[in-house]
């Protein structure tokens, strides 16, 4: 499911782009646009007779997590492509661009990683479930010189 939803790309993009500059894209045709609507209806139907059944409750679950975090992955990676063409147009060197989309990209993963936990145990089984912030207390409780350069 996850390859037929990266064929959604061009969609999210042209709707990224339309958001960013806040109007209809002119490159693309009406036509077009009826054709990228109509591909993420035929993915919609491809995605819904992928999911599990209910009786598969666990399943369904976890295949509704994936979902979510692949749409998620196609928003950002239509923004990112828009963020370096916009970047792009100003001419900044490599080294200029990554560190313009270093801040954007760190405060997107800033939420997850203060709200989401996950197992720790191959590393302290006396840690059920942690979060990267919760992990991050840890390690300064313990040796508050590790993070220092």
């Amino acid at each position: 499911v996850n390859l037929i939803l990266r064929s959604c790309l061009p969609l999210a993009t042209a709707l990224v782009e339309t958001a960013v500059q806040g109007r209809l894209s002119q490159r693309i045709a009406p036509a077009q646009w009826i054709l990228l609507l109509l591909g993420v209806i035929c993915t919609a139907v491809a995605s819904y007779c992928k999911t599990p059944s209910a009786a598969q409750e666990a399943e369904a679950a976890v295949f509704s997590l994936g979902l979510c975090a692949a749409i998620g992955s196609l928003f950002f990676g239509a923004l990112n492509m828009v963020l370096a063409g916009v970047l792009g147009d100003l001419e900044l060197n490599p080294v200029d661009s990554t560190g313009y989309m270093a801040l954007p990209a760190g405060f997107t993963l800033l939420l997850p990683a203060i709200t989401t936990t996950h197992p720790v145990s191959p590393w302290a089984p006396r840690f059920p479930q942690l979060t990267d912030w919760q992990i991050l207390q840890e390690i300064l409780k313990r040796n508050p010189g590790a993070l220092q350069p």
